[in-house]
């Protein structure tokens, strides 16, 4: 993996241990990102994350959170319970991709615990909207985590190397963790030193997933505010523009309720083409999304069981797969197999 660069963000991850901390001083230190732990399992909350969290924020730091992964506790359970006490605390306009912190198996096997963290990391998710991290160390990457997991990016902790080695689930991360001894003025005792990449910041997932298009429109199609032709029109929609049909609305016949740019109302079906949208079949857990039609490809994200998605298109060169569009904007492909159209 490439290792610290000089325009990397600086950074630091901090909890209950450190006690009382000195943002201000933090900053001068150069530092620009603050990690703080939130939880740990499903019955810990760290005491400190509120304060930590509101004087970071008043000292212009950009700040994350991490939840301290308890494989014997149930996943989802231990994600809500982390997001609840994010919301307790008042902690919403955090900056950083919410970290998952994994670095004990308490007797679960790789694929046992791969599976398990996944749970964890689609529900923060799919509760916050928001994209996710894992946190780790490399020998138990190695040792404990399969490449299921690398469809997320990676904050890695490893010490005394000016760069992590790779590992069989990840070759390049977000986040390096590369001291557990830093001094940083404004912090009691040891410290952990971080370097980040930019995409360590977290910008709120507002992707919709469109089903349909105009067709048939040259220029603009109208939205009206009533499903009739001499209705008054509220919004334009411009040809080849996605939105999203609602519903059909039984005293509008011929028309559809949409939804474009924060603007709803009605457009006529005549001048409407559905996308094909679908969902999973025969999947117990998760569907692989993968970077090309075939299934030795890269993974590149996953579809829950049962959640919604779009078809693009059927691409000639990946005979029995499908282009499709995740519900938070990843595309990649999918196999024919484990999909019904709805």
């Amino acid at each position: 993996m490439e290792g610290r660069k000089d325009n990397n963000l600086k950074g630091i991850d901090v909890s209950n241990w450190q006690g009382n901390i000195n943002f201000k001083s933090v900053k001068n230190e150069g530092i620009e990102v603050v990690y703080i732990k939130a939880t740990e399992g499903d019955y810990f909350k760290d005491s400190y994350a509120k304060q930590n969290y509101e004087r970071a924020k008043a000292e212009g730091l950009k700040v994350g959170f991490y939840h301290f992964f308890k494989p014997n506790k149930n996943a989802k359970r231990q994600a809500k319970y982390f997001i609840d006490y994010l919301n307790e605390i008042g902690a919403t306009d955090y900056d950083c991709k919410l970290a998952l912190d994994v670095e004990t198996t308490e007797g679960r096997s790789a694929y046992e615990l791969t599976t398990i963290c996944i749970e964890f990391l689609e529900e923060v998710r799919k509760i916050t909207n928001r994209e996710v991290i894992v946190y780790t160390y490399t020998s138990f990457a190695n040792n404990n985590l399969d490449n299921r997991l690398g469809v997320y990016p990676l904050w890695i902790a490893e010490y005394g190397v000016k760069a992590p080695k790779d590992n069989r689930v990840w070759n390049s991360w977000i986040g390096f963790q590369y001291s557990d001894k830093g001094k940083v003025a404004g912090v009691s005792g040891n410290c952990d030193m971080n370097e980040f990449k930019e995409e360590i910041l977290d910008v709120k997932n507002n992707f919709k997933l469109y089903n349909a298009t105009t067709k048939n429109v040259s220029t603009y199609l109208n939205i009206r505010e009533k499903g009739e032709i001499d209705s008054k029109i509220i919004g334009k929609i411009p040809a080849g523009e996605k939105f999203m049909i609602k519903w059909v609305d039984s005293n509008y016949l011929g028309w559809y309720l949409i939804e474009y740019k924060n603007i709803t109302g009605y457009v006529s079906s005549k001048y409407v083409e559905k996308f094909q949208m679908a969902t999973t079949y025969n999947v117990s857990d998760f569907l692989n999304v993968r970077e090309r039609g075939t299934t030795d490809s890269k993974v590149v994200a996953i579809i829950d069981d049962g959640e919604i998605f779009r078809i693009d298109w059927v691409d000639s060169d990946y005979i029995g797969w499908y282009r499709i569009t995740t519900k938070y904007g990843k595309n990649g492909f999918v196999k024919a197999d484990f999909v019904k159209k709805i």
